[in-house]
C-alpha cells in the first residue's frame, strides 16, 4: 500500500480524473478565478492570482494525489480534487481542495467525482476523511450525502469520515 495508487486515472461516468500537469495551470485558473467558488471557504481570496498559483504549486508539490477534472464531452478542464494526508498505519486518506465552475453546481458532477474516489481509495483504505470549512454548508452537505458522519474537529474545520464498511457506491 503506497500513495502512488492516488495518482491513477479515474472515470467518473462523464468526467476524466486525472493527475494535474503544470501545463494544466492557465485552464484550471480560468475555472478557479470565479469568485463564487470560495465564498463559503475559509480561503475566500484563492481565486486571486497569487494565491491560485500557491494552490495549485501546493498540489504540484505533493507529488501525488492532485487532480483535475475534464469534461469528457468538450474536453475541458472544470474543476480539480484532491487526495491527501494518506496514513498507512490508520488505513485512511483524506480527500478534499475539490471545486467545479459553478455552471455545474447541481448536475452531479461532484457526487459522480466524489463517488469514483471513494470507490478507488476504499482499493486500499479503511477510512476516507474530508475535512470541510465550519461555514462551508454546501460542502458540509455534499459529504453527508455521500455518507459520511462528523467525527471531529481541527481548528476551524470540521472532520467527516467515511469507513469503507458504511460506502455504498449505490448511493445516488
Amino acid at each position: 500500500m503506497d500513495k502512488t495508487h492516488f495518482s491513477q486515472a479515474l472515470d467518473a461516468k462523464h468526467w476524466l480524473i486525472r493527475p494535474a500537469l503544470s501545463s494544466d495551470f492557465a485552464s484550471l485558473y480560468a475555472v478557479g478565478k470565479n469568485p463564487v467558488i470560495w465564498a463559503q471557504h475559509s480561503e475566500k481570496h484563492r481565486g486571486d492570482l497569487e494565491e491560485f498559483q500557491r494552490f495549485f504549486d501546493q498540489g504540484m508539490d505533493q507529488g501525488w494525489g492532485f487532480y483535475v477534472v475534464v469534461s469528457q464531452q468538450t474536453q475541458e478542464i472544470v474543476g480539480s480534487t484532491r487526495f491527501y494526508e494518506f496514513n498507512p498505519q490508520n488505513r485512511s486518506v483524506a480527500i478534499g481542495y475539490t471545486f467545479f465552475d459553478p455552471s455545474l453546481w447541481g448536475s452531479g458532477v461532484n457526487s459522480a467525482v466524489k463517488k469514483a474516489q471513494l470507490d478507488h481509495a476504499f482499493q486500499q483504505v479503511d477510512q476516507v476523511l474530508f475535512y470541510v470549512y465550519d461555514q462551508n454548508f454546501r460542502s458540509q452537505k455534499a459529504v453527508t450525502k455521500l455518507g459520511a458522519l462528523p467525527v471531529g474537529v481541527r481548528g476551524d474545520r470540521m472532520i467527516f469520515g467515511l469507513t469503507r464498511a458504511q460506502w455504498s457506491p449505490s448511493l445516488p
